[in-house]
């Protein structure tokens, strides 16, 4: 999930505008709406009041568990491609332990 859709969760899940959202923190709602829809990121002040303004932890805005998700993905990939680049006929041991 990026980061402007879990700021959207989050602020709906509050039942909070985004002009609300931003009164709260003390940014402009535009700002908001470049996060939601543009895929902008805040800066390191802004997104510290963010997760001020939600009442969470930094872990809850961002999805660690996804984003390794992703890296394992990514990885294993390249695994698969080196691999076929290689010629290889057998698993190599990296894969095998990846399983």
């Amino acid at each position: 999930m990026s980061l402007g859709l879990r700021i959207e969760e989050l602020r709906n899940s509050l039942h909070l505008s985004r002009e609300q959202l931003a009164e709260r923190i003390g940014i402009d709602a535009r700002q908001i709406a470049n996060y939601e829809l543009y895929g902008a990121w805040p800066d390191p002040e802004k997104l510290i009041a963010l997760i001020g303004g939600f009442g969470i932890e930094i872990h809850d805005l961002f999805d660690f568990t996804e984003n390794r998700k992703c890296l394992r993905l990514s990885f294993e990939q390249r695994l698969v491609e080196r691999r076929q680049r290689s010629g290889r006929g057998l698993r190599h041991k990296t894969e095998r332990a990846l399983e």
